[in-house]
């Protein structure tokens, strides 16, 4: 099997293991190669896709690109990133001392609990453990 290349723009689905028919949809939106920034979108028609302001994002993580290299995560269009688009802030904290570190593009700062506010999760998500939150955050709906 041949290694799939991708890009910025990249929108990409995949199947969801919820026992449901619906599938899962994400666009590549930065590249730290083998690592990708993808935002993941809630479900759409895959014989209608767009991607516009009103296309609810659910989620932006770091993870490996082996999803899509392997081609377990399959390419459907590329969408360009609006020269607007910045990435969300992400958090994370120390477990021996309690601390906690906003990081917000190369700048990282030491924070409280209480202003980790809208940030995201900080890490290197695996292909699965994405897939694994996608179905997370779909059922708190």
């Amino acid at each position: 099997m041949s290694r799939q290349k991708y890009r910025i723009g990249d929108l990409f689905v995949f199947k969801l293991e919820d026992g449901s028919d619906r599938n899962g949809f994400g666009r590549v939106v930065g590249l730290d190669k083998p690592s990708i920034l993808v935002e993941l979108y809630e479900p759409m028609d895959i014989n209608n896709i767009q991607i516009t302001d009103a296309v609810k994002v659910l989620f932006t993580v770091w993870c490996t690109d082996t999803g899509i290299t392997r081609g377990i995560w399959r390419i459907v269009g590329n969408f360009a990133i609006p020269t607007d688009h910045s990435p969300p802030k992400f958090y994370k904290s120390q477990a021996l001392t309690d601390k906690f570190f906003l990081i917000d593009g190369q700048e990282t700062v030491e924070i409280t609990k209480e202003q980790i506010g809208d940030a995201q999760p900080y890490g290197i998500f695996g292909h699965g453990a994405v897939r694994i939150k996608y179905e997370h955050d779909l059922s708190k709906k």
